[in-house]
């Protein structure tokens, strides 16, 4: 078992990829008594590998892989829409997001560096989710991908765009600060164009999690 808080672990929604829903965490009781929330759950991270991490996917959405996953708060009021494979930001105007555990699929020059990690379904927004921090991860392509090869740099389509580009390994990249900020870490699979490929998420400062 690659975590020993996975017997613990309550998952709302059965799955960790199930959608989002409006509890923390629950479990549903005997005798038809209420369900039970679990508020200690937001902000816990489960860490699985590859075996775990299938049994723990709604497959109709999407196969999750070997990594690090975090329960949080997705933005009722953010102007983008959670979707599965994008980027995710701690919310600046949550008054402290990293501490209440608010994400935001909202992406800017000055909340880029604020990265938290990729939402691996599509929950509505103000629902909690599970967002994956670490590992191998699925995420969406730029709408034209610079240089679509294995094993490229992974990086943000742009400093206010949450999909994900490929940068060549001969090209110049890092010209200025805002490169920088847009690096997340390898693309596993070749990327491709508005899809969803898996890619080793290394860069995690915003977590705390350096994987």
């Amino acid at each position: 078992m690659a975590n020993p808080f996975l017997n613990t672990m309550q998952l709302a929604e059965g799955y960790l990829n199930g959608g989002g829903g409006p509890l923390i965490g629950k479990s549903v009781s005997p005798d038809n008594l209420p369900a039970e929330d679990y508020g200690g759950l937001l902000g816990k991270v489960l860490v699985v590998d590859d075996a775990e991490a299938l049994k723990l996917s709604l497959t109709a959405t999407g196969t999750l892989r070997a990594g690090a996953y975090m329960r949080v708060l997705t933005k009722a009021g953010s102007a983008a829409a959670p979707a599965r494979g994008i980027g995710c930001f701690w919310d600046t105007s949550a008054n402290n997001g990293y501490k209440l555990k608010v994400v935001t699929p909202d992406i800017s020059a000055t909340v880029i560096s604020d990265f938290a990690g990729v939402y691996v379904d599509v929950p509505a927004k103000g629902s909690y989710c599970w967002i994956q921090i670490g590992g191998l991860a699925s995420l969406l392509g730029a709408a034209a991908v610079a240089s679509a090869v294995a094993g490229n740099l992974c990086v943000f389509t742009g400093l206010a765009t949450n999909t994900f580009d490929g940068i060549a390994d001969a090209t110049d990249y890092y010209a200025t600060a805002g490169a920088g900020k847009r690096v997340v870490g390898t693309w596993y699979e070749a990327p491709a164009s508005g899809l969803i490929k898996l890619a080793w998420l290394k860069t995690m400062q915003a977590t705390g999690f350096g994987l």
